[in-house]
């Protein structure tokens, strides 16, 4: 890709609220990044530094919400990434969100990135910045993020549907299961291979790529959906929090008749 793109940054970018514990002011709808120096490498901002572990960079027009001032103590709320509906077995209701308690460090102009968004919006954009090494810790992630940025070449010719291609092809040839937090393992005892995801549900792309492999494998694919519930209850009696797989009748059969 490099005859394609000149960089490329890697980034957190999250959904998030932002509440100043002094005033009580809460704003939601942030978008909060969490970047290094490279991303203002970037962007051609050589002059400009990332936030130091406790600090968060705020957009002006935020800065005007929540009526704060640099050295001012902000709580940062951020969704931490799950394809788990919450609910399920994975996701639990008091796991929804990481909270930080950061200092404004600067106050960016809309010149300064203040307002950068990778969405269009009609009105002035919510955006934050921390640091990534202090995001990565807050979510539990290791080196990992789910954003990446390029830079065309200034003398690249091809059309944007021939630069998502090219992307789209490095990724196919580069990533791999850990990139994507699925797993595979046996079952020797029954003959079968697990195809499981880190997130607790295997996505839909995951999915149909397994069912590909299995009929080219000459195997049968059994998709299974496992979940808890409340309560299981007969009469008078009750289970708290069980847990309820959901298989089609065909599955069913097989699994019984290997038990």
């Amino acid at each position: 890709m490099s005859d394609l793109f000149d960089a490329s940054v890697p980034l957190i970018a999250l959904d998030g609220f932002v509440t100043d514990p002094a005033t009580g002011r809460r704003v939601s709808g942030v978008q909060v990044y969490g970047v290094d120096d490279r991303f203002w490498r970037f962007h051609k901002r050589t002059t400009q530094s990332a936030p130091e572990r406790n600090e968060i960079f705020l957009g002006k027009a935020l800065v005007r919400e929540l009526k704060v001032d640099i050295g001012a103590a902000l709580l940062v709320r951020v969704a931490r990434p799950s394809e788990v509906p919450l609910g399920s077995l994975h996701g639990r209701r008091d796991d929804v969100g990481r909270t930080v308690r950061l200092t404004v460090g600067s106050i960016l102009s809309p010149s300064e990135l203040g307002e950068f968004s990778l969405r269009q919006l009609q009105g002035p954009a919510r955006a934050v910045f921390v640091s990534l090494s202090r995001l990565q810790e807050l979510l539990g992630i290791n080196r990992e993020v789910n954003t990446i940025l390029l830079s065309n070449r200034v003398d690249a010719l091809e059309s944007p549907a021939v630069q998502v291609a090219s992307v789209e092809a490095a990724l196919r040839t580069t990533a791999t299961l850990d990139d994507l937090s699925v797993t595979v393992r046996e079952l020797p005892e029954r003959d079968a291979l697990v195809v499981e995801a880190g997130a607790g549900m295997v996505s839909a792309v995951v999915a149909d790529a397994g069912w590909v492999s299995a009929g080219e494998m000459g195997l049968r694919p059994q998709p299974i959906l496992t979940y808890l519930i409340n309560r299981l209850s007969l009469g008078p009696r009750d289970v708290p929090y069980s847990l309820v797989t959901g298989v089609d009748f065909s599955s069913f059969s097989a699994l019984s008749s290997r038990a």
